[in-house]
């Protein structure tokens, strides 16, 4: 028999218990084909079945009803092949079945709709709209909805496939189960894949929107951008054991599902993938949910939204290794399973709890060796309002999210031991949060790696004390911040970049349980003293540093401390800020680390200078360096800041008797400097005798004018007594003067020597004022300059003092024809003065000014011996008073002069010899030469200089000799003269140790 063709091109009704078409064949191919515009109506509306070798196929273009059973019904005998159903307009509406087929024969089916198909009148389990079995020796099952509508109760759409092939279905329209599953798949175990997509429209269901149950060999696949409603879950995928891969896709649109949003579990040996791009939402159950032997994936895209209302967002019910990537919109918990799981929060926003396993019980204590996995979190962008539970097995977290801001909880697990195998480790990558302790808990190891944290609740527990590996980790450039307290209860690992800040304004208190390995910074220093860090284990300092604040004092001062309870080892640098200290003499010593057990480690001060190999820091006027060990207590392994000059660091120190003694304070580097400022200042501001100004203008006896027998008053010579002497007038001079110093005072408060080397110019006016038949009184007018160079020599530190000085004078000499005669001198300067510390390598003073002022009265009487010689019995009385602008120094010390001022009287008496000679023309020529000796005496109490709240004086010794010789020559009729001097300078307490050189120069012309 050859193939059976039929078509329909009008309307056929037939009653309830009629069919429209019922067809049968047994030759080859069965074709029916419905025109457009014609209806079939019948208690089936096509009923077609082949008992033939051949494929059957079935098209529509109008309506089929089928009012008692189905509306198309097609059957293939085991004889048959394929079957092909094609829907191209129209309604089918049947009360079981829409459209069903039953291919028991060796080819494929496939079923294509394109209006409507309903399922009408029928509630029980064997009631769809589009229905197609394939029996084993059937393949591949196909069904695609182009548009229009499907509706049934037990499924919209159904393939049941047991036979050798795959099973693909398409929906482009909007599919309604108002019993069970909007959209079907099912594949028995000689079956491979499962291929389910929706492209547009919405699917509806009363329990799951798209169900695909593969118990074959292959894979399942489903794939949707449209809309799933379902009472049970969004979407149903399940994998037997045979089967492989399993993937869900949501490329748009939104998934709701009254349990589960979307759910998949494969049992199979395959990967598990699901790929959100549009919303999902679940109910009672997870908005997804994952169950998989053998790994998992799941993507949440920027563009998705994945939510439930029960709370539970993703749920891993599974055993293999789930990897869940976020950068979407997630509310809800995330329970991972009890694979190694992996969440990385790469974008958007997450809101609630992630768990590391699938339990939330700690130990679960169900006999499996860390069955509960291995988990990591990532978080790297968007944000996280919740946080992350890793519970039992090794956990690592890393979070690199500027999002992260302390707020939320990151829980390693079970507990902070390694003991039971398990070590969770926390690395907190370039962020910057302030967090409360028990929100980062349960880690056996914390490391902060380029970041900075605060723990604001003044508890943290991480690692356990005794377990080396543990702890927390501070790597490229991290600060970890105790804030005002912090109990650490763990270990500290700090790098040669990172810090751990212990400011508490004074009052804050910090302590480590376990060790500290310090290669970096700990600080304590925030401009008030007082806090304390201590250390319950071991510390070991790898070139890292230590600052503190101290108020630098006597030995009750008040500063921070660091206790270590263990050991010590290792080297550490002490910086040290002084908060506002004056500085003081100290005994004991300032204490700053106290150590418990063996003190077998090295703190070096970090100074502003070095004294005696060791540095030193300054507070005021003191310097203070750090010594191991107390003065009475010199084994106690501590560290204390002692302001101590030469105080042995090493060897065996005398067995103390009673309470020590204070030492010999060590001063800073500029006292010594400061101390002999003032004592520079007066050297340069000293006035000359009134020979040394202007040389000799007296002249009597042989130093008379040659052949004349008066002077210019007509008052005749005398050869014995000076009576009518001729006595010099009006003129200008000028003088140089040089000289060095070396000066070991009497007293000095820093133990300060120093060496001066002093160059003076000056330059005058005199002019005659009033001259009688007793004298002269000459008045003068000068200016002068000076320089000196004072080198400082202390134990406390060698210095540098160069000034230089600008100023005028006026003088007023009376000169008595009898050789009397009486000088005033008065002086005003003005100072320029650069301070510098060799020791400190640094300038402590630059431009001050300085300004002094000095008054001078000498008088003597010139003896006749015969008419060459004579001598000169004199005195003179010198007040000088120098000061200088207050100024703070480098080290903070505000430095002001105390006293400088000096009263000073001379007597002495010189041996002179003169005489007169005519050159060539007539021009008299005179020559002075005269030896002198002086006895000086310092009648004050030296002078003295305020560094801080500390006074220091210097004094010189009072009684000094001096001894030197001196000339003036004068020609062309004195109308020029130079003169000069040599002078020895010593104190007669401690002779040629403080000395005084001296030699002057001076020229004077008359006008």
């Amino acid at each position: 028999m050859g193939p059976l063709t039929v078509a329909a091109d009008s309307t056929l009704n037939i009653n309830s218990a009629g069919t429209g078409f019922d067809m049968s064949g047994s030759g080859s191919n069965l074709t029916f084909s419905q025109e457009s515009g014609s209806a079939i109506t019948g208690a089936t509306g096509i009923n077609a079945k082949q008992y033939g070798d051949g494929a059957s196929m079935i098209t529509t273009a109008g309506d089929v009803t089928g009012n008692g059973d189905y509306a198309i019904f097609m059957y293939n005998a085991p004889t048959a092949t394929d079957v092909v159903i094609e829907q191209a307009a129209g309604t089918i509406t049947g009360i079981s079945h829409g459209i069903r087929v039953d291919n028991y024969g060796t080819g494929s089916t496939s079923v294509t709709t394109a209006g409507t198909v309903t399922q009408t009148g029928s509630t029980g389990w064997d009631t769809y709209g589009v229905y197609a079995y394939n029996a084993p020796s059937a393949s591949d099952i196909s069904l695609t909805q182009t548009s229009g509508a499907v509706s049934g109760h037990y499924f919209g759409i159904y393939g049941n496939n047991q036979g050798s092939g795959s099973i693909a279905i398409s929906v482009a329209g909007d599919v309604t189960a108002t019993g069970r599953a909007g959209v079907a798949g099912y594949n028995g175990n000689a079956a491979k894949d499962v291929r389910i997509s929706q492209t547009a429209g919405t699917i509806t269901a009363n329990d799951t929107g798209i169900h695909a149950n593969n118990g074959g060999t292959g894979s399942t696949h489903i794939t949707t951008s449209g809309i799933i409603i379902a009472s049970g879950s969004g979407i149903f995928a399940d994998n037997g054991s045979n089967a492989s891969d399993l993937s869900v896709t949501q490329t748009a649109g939104t998934i709701t599902g009254g349990i589960y949003g979307i759910e998949a579990r494969n049992g199979g040996s395959g990967v598990t993938s699901v790929a959100v791009n549009g919303e999902v939402s679940g109910g009672m159950g997870a908005g997804i949910r994952i169950a998989s032997a053998y790994g998992a994936t799941v993507d949440i895209a920027s563009t998705a939204t994945v939510s439930a209302s029960s709370g539970l967002a993703i749920h891993d019910a599974g055993t293999g290794n789930t990897v869940v990537t976020n950068s979407g919109q997630v509310i809800g918990d995330a329970s991972l399973g009890l694979g190694d799981d992996t969440f990385h929060l790469m974008g958007g926003s997450y809101t609630g709890i992630i768990f590391g396993d699938e339990r939330d019980a700690a130990q679960s204590n169900d006999g499996l060796v860390n069955s509960e996995g291995n988990d990591t979190f990532t978080w790297t962008d968007g944000t996280l309002a919740g946080g992350f539970y890793g519970q039992d097995g090794s956990d690592t977290a890393t979070i690199s999210a500027t999002a992260y801001d302390g707020s939320q909880v990151l829980d390693g697990g079970d507990d902070t031991s390694s003991a039971d195998g398990m070590v969770d480790t926390l690395d907190l990558a370039g962020v910057t949060a302030r967090s409360n302790g028990g929100n980062i808990a349960n880690w056996e190891i914390v490391t902060l790696d380029g970041s900075m944290l605060a723990i604001d609740n003044g508890a943290w527990k991480v690692g356990a004390a005794n377990e080396d590996n543990t702890g927390v980790f501070l790597s490229n450039g991290s600060m970890l911040d105790g804030m005002a307290a912090l109990a650490l209860d763990g270990r500290v690992n700090i790098d040669a970049t990172s810090s751990f800040i212990a400011r508490g304004g004074g009052a804050g208190v910090y302590s480590v349980s376990g060790g500290v390995n310090n290669a970096g910074i700990i600080t304590m220093q925030d401009a008030a003293a007082g806090d304390l860090m201590t250390i319950a284990g071991n510390y070991v300092g790898t070139n890292g540093s230590l600052q503190i604040d101290t108020i630098l004092g006597d030995d009750t001062s008040r500063t921070d401390s660091l206790l270590i309870s263990g050991d010590t080892a290792g080297t550490t640098r002490l910086l040290v800020n002084n908060a506002n200290g004056a500085g003081a003499p100290t005994v004991e010593g300032i204490r700053v680390i106290g150590v418990g057990g063996k003190s077998e480690g090295s703190f070096s001060l970090v100074g502003d200078y070095v004294v005696n190999d060791k540095p030193a820091i300054v507070a005021g006027a003191y310097a203070y360096q750090l010594y191991k060990g107390g003065l009475s207590t010199p084994d106690d392994g501590d560290w204390y800041l002692r302001s101590h000059l030469n105080v042995p660091e090493t060897g065996e120190p005398p067995s103390p008797i009673g309470p020590a003694t204070p030492a010999t304070p060590l001063y800073q580097a500029g006292v010594p400097a400061y101390e002999a400022y003032p004592q520079a200042l007066l050297a340069l501001n000293s006035v000359p005798t009134l020979q040394q100004r202007v040389g000799n203008r007296f002249w009597a006896a042989a130093g008379r004018r040659p052949g004349q027998s008066t002077d210019t008053t007509g008052r005749p010579y005398n050869s014995t007594d000076g009576t009518g002497a001729m006595i010099e007038g009006s003129g200008v001079w000028s003088r140089i003067e040089g000289a060095h110093n070396d000066i070991k005072p009497r007293s000095s408060t820093s133990n300060t020597a120093y060496d001066q080397d002093i160059f003076k110019i000056q330059i005058g006016v005199d002019r005659l004022l009033n001259e009688s038949e007793n004298g002269k009184l000459i008045g003068g007018l000068g200016v002068h300059y000076a320089h000196g160079k004072t080198d400082v020599k202390s134990a406390h530190g060698n210095g540098e003092i160069n000034t230089k000085g600008y100023g005028v004078g006026g003088t007023l000499t009376w000169y008595n024809h009898n050789g009397f005669y009486l000088d005033n001198q008065a002086r005003l300067t003005w100072y320029d003065s650069d301070l510098n510390s060799r020791l400190a390598s640094r300038s402590l003073a630059q431009g001050n000014d300085g300004f002094g002022y000095a008054l001078s009265v000498e008088g003597g009487k010139r003896i006749a011996l015969d008419s060459a010689w004579s001598i000169t019995p004199q005195a003179q009385l010198a007040y000088s008073n120098v000061d200088f602008d207050t100024f703070t120094d480098p080290f903070g010390a505000r430095v002001g002069n105390g006293r400088g001022e000096s009263l000073q009287g001379r007597i002495g008496v010189t041996l002179d010899h003169e005489s007169s000679h005519a050159k060539a023309g007539g021009a008299p020529v005179r020559t002075h030469v005269y030896a002198l000796a002086n006895i000086h005496y310092e009648f004050l109490g030296g002078t003295k200089v305020n560094v801080a709240t500390t006074t220091f004086t210097s004094q010189n010794d009072r009684l000094w000799a001096s001894m030197g010789a001196g000339g003036s020559y004068n020609w062309d009729g004195d109308k020029y003269s130079v003169y000069g001097e040599g002078l020895v300078k010593s104190s007669l307490n401690q002779f040629a140790d403080s000395y005084s050189i001296v030699g002057r120069v001076g020229f004077r012309m008359r006008w």
